[in-house]
């Protein structure tokens, strides 16, 4: 450890200790005169000197993604080294986008949530004696998107039959309830999912406006919905409870409370109520006030006897034991003659023809034999006489009311007269005989024939629906009407030009009803066609497509309507706009959320302000997230 040296003048010793060598070593010298020889040793001790520590190796900079899971680390005794002793070592980072901890030499980097950035990272390593020396590394934390989050959501509460205006997103999201740390609120998409068995949602989608929930008539109960919220790559979603709490309804008459009686005669009503939350048995039928002739209630029935014409209100009150609902019924006190009801115009003819129908008479009960109705006209003659001739005689066979089909002797478009008939129903009863006059008028009003060959053929991607054409050289357009019962209550109208229409907006294992008529262009309308009837039935597979599609419009060319299908392989915003081949937007069709399946949209050729558009061609595009697709259709005038 120690190298000796003796000098050229033979009296100096250089003694020089090895690089970093310090301790006790024991040194002999030898004298020698060539004959004679002497030696003598002694102890060199080497004293300790601090060496600052250095940098022998090298520190790659450092790259990972926000939220990394691998594990990351290095052993510092490799990068620095002090001959001295172990060293301590320490870092300092510009900013906290990663997180870090050395033990033992040991450097271990680990992620801290949602950080990212870039940021230097100094480390130092120093000796006991505070001598110390530093490398600095580049740490680069790539950003990741993360989904957002949606917390739980409080059961909502709405009374039956009351609308609620829920929360909005922006109160959801203050509350913390839903969040998303890489995207702020306006850029983010909502939809909410119900079933729609309680209640329907009405809502713009903004995160500003709150949805409006609006309870089914007279349903209640719980019912479960899903809110999802989407940042462009994932979506998250929670389901929350709605409760439609019970409200007591009122009870209610449900009958006309407009009721003719006989002059003179007993009679007794039956009094027609409900009520939706409570047993027919439980409810009780009062009488509050009415006329001064006789008149009662004993269960659901009212009893009296009118003795003088006119109408006379009679209050009523129906008590459910919790509610009262009070109506009044208005009795019409009247002759038993057979009054005349109306005179007119039997349509789909060229005039000269009218109905003439009236109300049955008092004694027309249906079991007397022999009773009949007559009608006459009032006709004047060559002889300059006038007089009834008679037009025609009906059984009474007990109907409430009854039509006869006259003739007149002009129509109202003569320029002879105004055309104004005069008709007289007599009534041939056991009680005698009783008349009613009333005037008329017959007008031209052929209407288109009759819509034929009407069929419904279900398929695989919706219903399709046909019929014969139309031969009336004033035709103007078919009118298709659809709804779920048979009665049309509630309908969907769809104005066709053609003689085929495809339906695709369905429900699974739902009935749909439709019948057509035709319109001509004076306004009058034909007959309705028979009635079809057509479900899809759930046996059908797989009613979400497995792409995207938008189809050619249908009819093309196209007047005054046309419908475009479109195919949706997810739920998504959807956008189908209509461009001129100028390029320019004149009408947004469907800006909104929709769900996977097949839909379908009508375009009137009007425009956003409603105006009408020219005849020529038109290009329409749809964008379904990536999707995009274009098509053109013509417009004929």
């Amino acid at each position: 450890p120690v190298q000796l040296f003796v000098h050229s003048d033979g009296d100096s010793l250089l003694m020089v200790p090895g690089q970093d060598w310090f301790g006790d070593a024991l040194v002999t010298v030898l004298a020698s005169d060539g004959e004679y020889t002497a030696e003598e040793s002694f102890n060199l001790q080497v004293l300790p000197v601090d060496d600052e520590p250095v940098v022998t190796g090298y520190l790659d900079d450092v790259y990972v993604y926000e939220d990394f899971e691998e594990y990351w680390e290095v052993n510092l005794n490799d990068i620095f080294l002090d001959i001295d002793g172990p060293l301590v070592f320490s870092a300092e980072l510009a900013s906290e986008i990663i997180g870090y901890e050395i033990n033992e030499g040991m450097l271990h980097l680990y992620p801290l949530e949602n950080a990212n950035g870039v940021a230097d990272m100094v480390i130092t390593a120093s000796n006991p004696t505070r001598a110390s020396v530093s490398d600095t590394v580049l740490v680069t934390v790539f950003a990741v998107n993360d989904a957002p989050v949606v917390g739980s959501i409080e059961t909502v509460y709405v009374a039956e039959d009351v609308p609620l205006e829920m929360w909005t997103m922006a109160s959801l999201y203050d509350q913390g309830i839903i969040s998303d740390v890489d995207n702020t609120l306006e850029e983010l998409g909502f939809a909410l999912h119900h079933d729609h068995s309680l209640f329907h949602i009405d809502w713009s989608h903004n995160a500003q406006d709150a949805p409006v929930l609006y309870p089914y008539q007279d349903q209640h109960g719980a019912s479960m919905a899903t809110l999802c919220i989407y940042d462009g790559d994932y979506e998250s979603c929670s389901d929350f409870e709605v409760v439609v709490e019970p409200v007591n309804d009122a009870p209610f008459f449900d009958m006309d409370m407009h009721q003719v009686v006989g002059l003179d005669l007993d009679f007794h009503m039956e009094i027609h109520y409900s009520d939706v939350d409570t047993e027919y048995e439980s409810l009780s039928l009062s009488l509050l006030s009415g006329p001064e002739w006789e008149c009662s209630v004993d269960g659901n029935h009212l009893f009296g006897m009118p003795n003088d014409l006119g109408y006379y209100p009679i209050a009523l009150q129906l008590n459910d034991g919790i509610d009262t609902m009070v109506d009044t019924l208005h009795l019409h006190v009247e002759h038993f003659r057979p009054v005349i009801t109306s005179v007119e115009d039997v349509p789909n003819d060229q005039g000269g023809r009218v109905y003439v129908s009236f109300n049955a008479s008092y004694f027309d009960n249906g079991e007397a034999v022999g009773q009949s109705y007559s009608l006459f006209r009032w006709d004047d003659f060559e002889n300059d006489s006038s007089g009834w001739v008679a037009l025609g005689s009906v059984d009474a066979i007990g109907e409430s009311s009854y039509t006869f089909e006259a003739t007149t002797l002009m129509d109202s478009t003569s320029e002879e007269s105004d055309g104004l008939t005069s008709f007289k129903v007599a009534a041939s009863m056991e009680g005698g005989i009783f008349d009613y006059q009333e005037e008329g008028y017959s007008v031209d009003n052929i209407a288109p024939g009759v819509p034929n060959g009407f069929m419904a053929m279900v398929l695989e991607d919706g219903i399709e629906l046909s019929w014969s054409s139309s031969v009336d050289e004033d035709f103007q357009y078919f009118l298709l009407e659809k709804s779920t019962n048979e009665s049309f209550s509630e309908v969907v109208n769809h104005e066709i030009v053609d003689t085929t229409f495809m339906d695709v907006e369905y429900e699974m294992n739902q009935t749909y009803y439709y019948r057509v008529t035709a319109f001509d262009y004076a306004g009058n309308q034909s007959d309705f066609s028979d009635i079809v009837e057509a479900a899809l039935l759930s046996a059908m597979e797989d009613l979400v497509p497995a792409e995207f599609a938008l189809h050619q419009n249908y009819p093309n060319p196209f007047n005054p309507t046309t419908q475009i299908k479109f195919d949706l392989a997810e739920d998504g915003l959807v956008s189908i706009k209509i461009y001129d081949v100028m390029g320019r937007q004149l009408k947004t069709l469907v800006n909104s959320v929709k769900v996977a399946g097949y839909h379908s949209i009508q375009w009137d050729a009007t425009n956003d302000l409603g105006e009408g558009v020219s005849a020529g061609m038109y290009i329409y595009m749809i964008q379904a997230g990536d999707y995009v697709s274009t098509k053109k259709m013509v417009l004929l005038k």
